[in-house]
């Protein structure tokens, strides 16, 4: 029960800072765990590592943004922590 306790909190926390710098140790310390422990677990669950299933929220968030909304793409990209439009 406590894995799912903290991956719930870590996929909260990743949605609420998508548009920020985020990464592992960030976010097992948001979540109060270890980065490996954290890993393990996105492992188990997801089959993706913390980095991908970031990279993949962020890329979906992107497109819904371009698709409904009037923002650029260079505007986008940034925001999304890319760097760069292409």
């Amino acid at each position: 029960m406590r894995n799912f306790t903290i991956l719930v909190a870590a996929v909260g926390y990743i949605e609420q800072h998508l548009t920020e710098e985020l990464n592992a140790d960030t976010v097992a310390r948001a979540c109060y765990c270890s980065v490996s422990g954290l890993q393990k677990l996105f492992r188990l669950a997801l089959h993706l590592s913390v980095k991908e299933y970031i990279d993949k929220r962020r890329l979906t968030e992107a497109a819904s943004v371009l698709i409904h909304s009037g923002a650029s793409v260079t505007e986008t990209a940034f925001r999304y922590q890319y760097n760069s439009p292409e």
